[in-house]
């Protein structure tokens, strides 16, 4: 790196580079490359958004995207609905028929249980 010949330039690089070595000065850089990389994502997020709009402008009005965007979430429900409710469905001819048993009949039924295992 080049030395300046201004020695008050000198000076002040080195009270800078003594400032940034504490622990003070370190925060600060950090907090500003922060807040200039979420000025950086602000700034590309609009453009983006703003080039996306103009590209689907011109091949689908607004309700040509909407109706895109309602099919893939419903497309995206169904798969999840199969992934994650993965029920097993019983054949269409059986039935299941409810039966109120007895309080002998249960004990009968849980003592059997109970002597097979």
């Amino acid at each position: 790196m080049a030395s300046p010949a201004d020695p008050d330039v000198r000076q002040a690089m080195e009270q800078f580079r003594g400032y940034i070595a504490t622990d003070h000065g370190l925060i600060l850089v950090v907090l500003l490359c922060l807040a200039v990389a979420a000025i950086f994502f602000l700034i590309f997020s609009a453009l983006g958004g703003r080039w996306e709009r103009c590209c689907l402008a011109g091949r689908a009005g607004a309700r040509n995207r909407n109706a895109l965007v309602g099919e893939s979430l419903r497309q995206l429900q169904v798969l999840y609905h199969r992934a994650v409710m993965n029920v097993i469905s019983r054949p269409p001819h059986l039935r299941e028929k409810g039966q109120i048993m007895s309080a002998s009949e249960i004990e009968r039924t849980w003592f059997a249980w109970r002597t097979r295992s």
